[in-house]
């Protein structure tokens, strides 16, 4: 859980602010990938993918800094949370669900 400070504190507003921005920027280039497929037209989806990468690697580096303004696992979580968004913008269903298996079910 999470204290009122903590969602007030100035690096976690960071971390937030970025992964939101990330999930959304996926979620609108998962979108306009379906809409351009159906009008099967030459889309912007490398301008937008750069975007994506590059505030990606700036949530890397966040996570990566060694600060004792947020606990680790705090910062683990904001970018578990952007590459499931990641995952979901670039694989379809099925190969999730197959993935999922494979994790679960198979020996390494």
């Amino acid at each position: 859980m999470v204290s009122v400070d903590m969602l007030q504190h100035p690096e976690y507003k960071k971390f937030s602010k970025l992964t939101n921005k990330i999930c959304h920027q996926l979620k609108e280039y998962q979108n306009n990938k379906v809409h351009e497929m159906g009008n099967r037209n030459k889309g912007t989806h490398g301008i937008k993918y750069k975007e994506i990468e590059t505030d990606m690697q700036a949530l890397v580096q966040l996570v990566l800094e060694e600060t004792n303004e947020i606990d680790s696992n705090i910062k683990q979580t904001f970018l578990m949370v952007a590459k499931t968004c990641y995952y979901m913008a670039f694989f379809d269903q099925e190969t999730i669900g197959v993935h999922i298996s494979k994790v679960i079910f198979e020996s390494v």
